[in-house]
């Protein structure tokens, strides 16, 4: 049999063989190993003792999990019952016959998706997009945000050095360039005896590292696929003059403010990199937030959190 997938992206997504595991009583969810993952392990103890189902998980590596599981839905493979897979993966799914249909099975169990997100359901749910036609539930909005060492920022020395350097307070960011001349300023600089960087940024090329980075400058800049909403003219779109000025920033980021040799990290780069010293501050998903607050060695009052500054527009990856 092949088996169609319940979908999440951060949907969460059913395959067509999922029916037949369902009658063993026992499942099996694939995802990808992170922090997230570890707390729907133990979510699903609830889900066990209630339902008398037995959950198995099957968790790849970030660098891995998009060609390990489309190579699974394009394979018919019979790994997975339940896939919680990114959002863009939600128009093959569908179109291809991998993704189960699930309204039936809403109504059946008067599930509501009014009870989600609006955003999420559009963006994790729905082919073609916005329609009341539902192959996913949302699992997990997520979005890439900042961190910094708060305890930097404030030493008077530090404040009065930028300031003299900058004419303005050291503080979060407001909008990209402002972070880059915060990125700069702590490049190379020597703080208790060691050197530190600015910035730990995404620059991964084997899966989707350094688009989930970038597009954090291009939204900032008003970046859009299309002129004219569901055409799809993307000339003049994805090649604008802001778009350009956006890679541009993101290219002397990179260069100017990053660790040295810093040319593949994704997410758990840049975790090690803020939590080795190396960086004053550090993208990464706020999924991650709550297990840096409770770091014992950068966490506590040595931190804080701030979302990704605008540039022409307020937006986030």
């Amino acid at each position: 049999m092949t088996r169609n997938m319940l979908a999440a992206t951060a949907a969460l997504a059913l395959v067509w063989g999922a029916q037949a595991n369902a009658q063993a009583n026992e499942l099996t969810l694939c995802w990808a190993a992170w922090d997230p993952a570890n707390a729907l392990v133990e979510l699903s103890k609830d889900f066990e003792t209630q339902s008398g189902i037995k959950m198995n998980f099957e968790f790849i590596p970030w660098p891995n999990f998009a060609d390990r599981m489309l190579n699974e839905l394009n394979s018919g493979g019979q790994l997975c019952d339940l896939l919680i897979g990114d959002s863009q993966w939600i128009g093959g799914g569908a179109e291809n016959g991998h993704y189960v249909k699930l309204n039936d099975f809403f109504d059946a169990n008067a599930i509501s998706m009014d009870d989600f997100a609006p955003a999420t359901v559009y963006a994790y749910s729905t082919w073609p997009k916005g329609t009341p036609n539902y192959y996913a539930l949302p699992a997990m909005g997520d979005a890439n945000g900042w961190f910094y060492r708060k305890d930097w920022f404030a030493r008077p020395e530090i404040q009065a050095a930028f300031k003299e350097q900058y004419g303005r307070d050291l503080a979060e960011p407001k909008t990209q360039l402002e972070l880059l001349d915060i990125a700069q300023f702590f490049q190379g600089r020597e703080i208790d005896g060691k050197t530190v960087y600015g910035a730990s940024i995404f620059t991964e090329r084997g899966s989707e590292g350094i688009t989930m980075g970038v597009t954090g400058a291009l939204y900032a800049w008003g970046f859009k696929y299309e002129n004219t909403p569901g055409s799809y003219d993307m000339e003049g779109a994805v090649n604008s003059p802001e778009a350009v000025e956006a890679l541009e920033f993101y290219k002397t980021l990179y260069q100017t403010g990053t660790p040295p040799g810093y040319d593949n990290a994704y997410m758990e780069q840049s975790l090690d990199a803020f939590k080795s010293g190396q960086v004053a501050m550090a993208m990464n998903w706020f999924a991650f937030f709550p297990g840096l607050y409770a770091d014992p060695t950068v966490g506590g009052d040595k931190i804080d959190f701030f979302v990704n500054p605008g540039q022409n527009v307020a937006a986030s990856t």
